[in-house]
Formats: structure tokens, sequence, C-alpha cells
């Protein structure tokens, strides 16, 4: 009873949310068969803010998060196994999300009293890096990226819900970027 009325309010619910990444991102695709000889290792730090305040991390967005990079890492047919923890791989490689996000709090209450008539809007700007070392500890390059997601709440949005809704594009913009540079540290010669 309670994810039905969850799912009835939903309904009512218009938002959307648009990406912007930086460098701008381009589509990968994974080669199928690939001479795998290495091994990776996975860390992954997630932080946020709230209005440049330190605002608590879901710990399943963490978990979440690392499960869809790890997919990633297999898809990719990079590795010949992907690790995460303390194992020992012969690459390791550290990710550090953090999510500065920004939001009138003002606003975003008036649109859900007004039963999004008033508009609002919320940013989220993530600094990706990613750091690659091998299993002595050195480093041997570290990536960074942005991306930005703008979601805008009002009535008028509820067709395009669906189809691009806050969560979804969050884990798909992360996927993308993760993608991207996997396909560059291919070219770059970290990964054989």
């Amino acid at each position: 009873m309670k994810s039905f009325i969850i799912y009835i309010l939903l309904f009512f619910v218009g938002c959307a949310t648009f990406t912007d990444y930086k460098p701008e991102y381009k589509e990968v695709v994974f080669e199928e068969k690939q001479n795998k000889t290495s091994s990776v290792v996975l860390n992954l730090k997630y932080k946020m803010s709230l209005n440049e305040s330190p605002a608590d991390s879901n710990v399943r967005v963490e978990k979440d998060l690392r499960g869809k990079i790890e997919v990633i890492l297999k898809e990719s047919s990079m590795f010949k196994e992907v690790k995460s923890g303390l194992d020992i791989a012969d690459i390791k490689l550290d990710i550090e999300i953090v999510n500065r996000g920004e939001a009138n709090l003002f606003l975003a209450f008036m649109t859900g009293f007004t039963f999004f008539l008033l508009p609002s809007h919320a940013v989220d700007n993530l600094d990706l890096k990613y750091k690659f070392t091998t299993n002595k500890g050195q480093l041997v390059k570290e990536y960074q990226r942005e991306v930005t997601y703008d979601t805008w709440f009002h009535i008028t949005l509820i067709p395009l819900t669906p189809f691009m809704f806050p969560f979804t594009n969050f884990y798909k913009g992360i996927g993308n970027v993760t993608r991207s540079v996997l396909a560059e540290a291919k070219k770059d010669g970290i990964i054989n």
C-alpha cells in the first residue's frame, strides 16, 4: 500500500534532469574480445554537500555506484578479474566522486506546496577523479572529469519525467564518464 501511494504521488511530479559533461562525452563501445592480462581492484569514495554545507552521503548510493562501476569494468572486457576492497591486483583504480549540490530550499518547498505550479531548480556538480596506480602504489595517471545535472521541477515537465528522471540520469552519467575514462586509459597504455 505504501509503494502504491508513492507511485500515485510520482505520477503528479514533473521533473527533468539535463546532463552536461566536461570534457564533452563521446559514446564509447568496447571491443568484445580483448587480450585481458591484468586484474583491477576498485576503491570508491562518494562525498556530498548541499549549498556548501557537508551533507551525509547515502550509503546506498555509494553501494549502487560501486555495483554499477564493477559491472562496467567487467563489461569492458579489459580485465581478467575485477576485485574490490583490500584485494591485490595488477592495477588499482581509486574513484573519488564529490557531489556539490545547490538548491533553493524555500523554492523547493513552494513548488511542493503549490503542487508543482511554481517551478524550482536544483544543480548537482560532480567532480570525478579516476586514479590508476600499480600494485606497488605508484601513481600511473589520474583523470578528472566533471558532470553537471540540472534538475527542474514543474507540472509542465510531467511528460518528460519517465525519460529524464534524476536518479536514472545520475547513474547513467557516471557510467558514461567511467566508460570514457576506461577507453582513454586503454589508449594511453595503462590497461593492457
